[in-house]
């Protein structure tokens, strides 16, 4: 995945460092090992025959090529160690040392299950209550996005944006109208694979409503990384340009539009 970003039709999403596709971090299994610490050889020992009087005998001369490989074992060996440490702590991120997540990000996990708890057993009182179909695909957007961007949770991520995909679906049989909770649809479908769904969703929502910014700028993220038609997904950060946006969205808009050009600055025009 590039550096390309996308956000809810309601509520914009933080902007990771690293937005779209996470590597899962793992914990890791390596362990450190003890070095055996060669007994060491003095030149002249002292022994004492079965009299007891004490008699110098001459020692083993030191084995000085058997040395040189021990501490060159010890050294290689301590190399490994720092190597494989290296890679662990990059491969795995915080998530190597504290693999369920910050006390911050559970308290906000569990936040939103709490939240998810609730809709769903409202939506068991009254199946048809579309403000809590809305909001229930809002909680698993925001729910996915935490475990996918920000913790990593990759398995995790995918599993609460097609239940996202699944709710706004329900939601959109009683209001096909609802472009916001269709954006968000096909930005979810984009971020759990279902890349088919998300097409369709983007330009079912934009044919609804041309003026939908979040529409096309999604929609040109979809295009550029799931994808890979640049040309296309500048088309479409042209028209969010177009649609005089907040600066924001205009900045964001041209960063994107420069990075698909290959970083040659400037603005998308």
């Amino acid at each position: 995945m590039t550096g390309f970003s996308v956000q809810r039709a309601i509520v914009a999403l933080p902007d990771p460092a690293r937005r779209g596709y996470k590597p899962v971090r793992k914990k890791s299994s390596f362990s450190k090992t003890r070095s055996r610490t060669a007994p060491s050889r003095s030149l002249t020992v002292v022994d004492r025959d079965r009299w007891g009087t004490g008699r110098k005998r001459a020692g083993r001369p030191l084995d000085t090529g058997r040395l040189m490989l021990l501490i060159a074992t010890a050294v290689i060996l301590g190399l490994m160690v720092i190597f494989t440490s290296q890679v662990v702590r990059q491969r795995g991120g915080a998530g190597a040392t504290n693999p369920r997540g910050s006390p911050s990000q559970q308290a906000r996990v569990q936040n939103l299950k709490d939240q998810i708890s609730r809709l769903e057993e409202a939506l068991r009182v009254n199946p048809s209550n579309l403000e809590a179909l809305i909001s229930l695909g809002n909680a698993r957007y925001d729910l996915g996005a935490l475990y996918l961007f920000e913790m990593g949770w990759t398995e995790e991520g995918r599993r609460e944006f097609g239940q996202a995909v699944d709710t706004y679906r329900q939601a959109l049989e009683q209001d096909p109208r609802n472009v916001d909770a269709r954006v968000d649809m096909a930005t979810a479908a984009f971020y759990c694979g279902q890349n088919e769904v998300a097409r369709q969703g983007f330009e079912r929502a934009i044919a609804d409503n041309p003026r939908h910014i979040n529409a096309h700028l999604n929609f040109g993220v979809f295009l550029a990384e799931a994808l890979n038609d640049k040309a296309a997904a500048v088309e479409q950060w042209k028209a969010v340009l177009a649609l005089n946006p907040e600066p924001e969205i205009r900045d964001r808009a041209n960063e994107l539009i420069n990075q698909a050009r290959g970083g040659t600055g400037g603005t998308g025009k």
